[in-house]
């Protein structure tokens, strides 16, 4: 199943805010991101994989792939695109965040800790 531009834009609007209203950037690299959230995941014992931009990464994925993933309790996964202030998504991450979405999963771009914290508890609630 494929979605419309229509039916994204629908999708977008009912369920997710506008950016700038809830993921101001923290300041400094991508990998400083995934570093703060590599160590919240070893302190509270959350199994995750973490793709640094290697070029022996790049060989191992498909394009587009998300930065993370966490394995969070009642069977959730988290799959995160990390992005610092200035980061797009490239076309290889949207066209797979959209196929992700199709199959009822979802990928979240996280731009601050603050962010991810949020996400975190969305998914430990009931």
């Amino acid at each position: 199943m494929r979605w419309t531009q229509e039916q994204l834009l629908e999708h977008m609007t009912k369920f997710h805010k506008p950016i700038d209203e809830w993921d101001k950037p923290d300041p400094g690299k991508e990998s400083v991101l995934q570093s703060k959230i590599e160590a919240w995941c070893k302190e509270w014992g959350r199994p995750y994989l973490s793709f640094h931009q290697s070029p022996k990464a790049k060989r191992m994925l498909p394009p587009g792939w998300p930065d993370m993933e966490i394995i969070m309790p009642n069977g959730q996964t988290l799959r995160m695109e990390l992005k610092s202030s200035t980061g797009r998504l490239s076309d290889e991450q949207r066209q797979l965040r959209l196929q992700f979405l199709a199959l009822g999963h979802s990928v979240h771009k996280v731009r601050s800790f603050k962010r991810f914290l949020e996400l975190i508890s969305k998914e430990n609630s009931p």
